[in-house]
């Protein structure tokens, strides 16, 4: 299996991989569909790569190793800090107005009730060991205000994942 990784973004809508066997670069044959920077990014189990925000259109972005193509996933019309992979392959996204379950599959974003704890940017967003919650940690409100409090999400509670995470799985 290829073992390179890929640095995408930077303020350009260029990408490249860095093959640590022999420690160089290689362009990537295509562009980004946006210049990126701040930007999250996961990898799916189907070994695409999604990029989310870092734009000044506040897009999801597809990269398709198979070939080598960028494509828009989505818009999410607000601006996005973190992506988190949750074990049921949906992404927590969340920003200073905005808290949602994104989903691969569908390209879709379920929104979140009662997630305003959750909007932040600038912060962490780590998954816990054991229930798989997801600790948000720091940053700032959309009034560029520092929140003090931790929050924690629960993937469990989300009626959609019930099947996916079982209590105490």
């Amino acid at each position: 299996a290829d073992n390179s990784v890929m640095l995408a973004g930077g303020g350009t809508d260029s990408a490249e991989f860095f093959d640590p066997n022999t420690f160089t670069f290689t362009l990537a044959p295509n562009p980004m569909t946006a210049a990126r920077t701040g930007h999250s990014a996961i990898a799916t189990d189907e070994g695409k790569l999604l990029f989310f925000g870092g734009d000044a259109g506040y897009t999801v972005e597809r990269f398709d190793p198979a070939t080598e193509t960028f494509s828009l996933a989505a818009t999410l019309g607000v601006e996005s800090s973190t992506a988190t992979l949750l074990a049921n392959e949906k992404i927590l996204v969340l920003g200073p107005a905005l808290a949602g379950v994104y989903v691969p599959a569908t390209d879709q974003m379920e929104a979140l009730a009662d997630a305003s704890p959750l909007q932040r940017s600038g912060h962490t967003a780590t998954e816990l060991p054991g229930d798989k919650t997801i600790l948000v940690a720091g940053g700032v409100n959309s009034s560029n205000e520092f929140v003090a409090a931790a929050a924690v999400f629960n993937p469990a509670h989300i009626e959609t994942d019930l099947d996916d995470y079982p209590p105490g799985g």
